[in-house]
């Protein structure tokens, strides 16, 4: 089945971006979402990061239900400090499917491409004040603040 993979610009996209792993997470019970309503204010134009950053959201579609989400990050600061032409992704979420995982991914590496970036980094939630990484082991252990939560098969994707 084909994936699609769309910017999600609207409000009422916004707030599905926010609302996936709501649905993606919700039999696992050690994990701790989000308040969506704090999730979108952070995506907003009023949270200080996009001062000197970018941020594209993507959610990828199968039969118009949503089944994945990633962000395509631009922080000038740290290509200013560093010299170099790094983006990164992050808030990445998705079904157990390598197809879904690749369209997420290359959907990044191809908008940050067109925009003169060479290398792609992540995850990590546009800066590395936010959670950064996936989670590999210990997911019988309680979250712990600023630490992401994960799907155990995302290190295979």
């Amino acid at each position: 089945m084909n994936v699609s993979v769309r910017e999600a610009r609207s409000e009422r996209e916004l707030r599905q971006f926010a609302e996936f792993p709501l649905s993606l997470y919700q039999n696992e019970p050690l994990y701790a979402p989000q308040l969506t309503r704090d999730l979108i204010k952070h995506f907003s134009d009023k949270n200080p990061f996009f001062l000197h950053g970018e941020a594209r959201f993507f959610l990828a579609y199968r039969n118009e239900q949503i089944v994945g989400r990633v962000a395509s990050i631009i922080n000038r600061l740290h290509n200013e400090y560093h010299n170099d032409k790094v983006g990164f992704f992050g808030f990445f979420e998705c079904i157990d499917d390598q197809a879904v995982a690749d369209a997420l991914l290359k959907m990044v590496s191809d908008d940050l491409a067109s925009r003169g970036f060479d290398t792609v980094r992540g995850p990590m939630n546009f800066s590395t004040n936010e959670e950064v990484g996936f989670l590999v082991e210990g997911f019988d252990d309680h979250p712990i603040l600023m630490t992401p939560y994960s799907k155990r098969y995302y290190p295979k994707l």
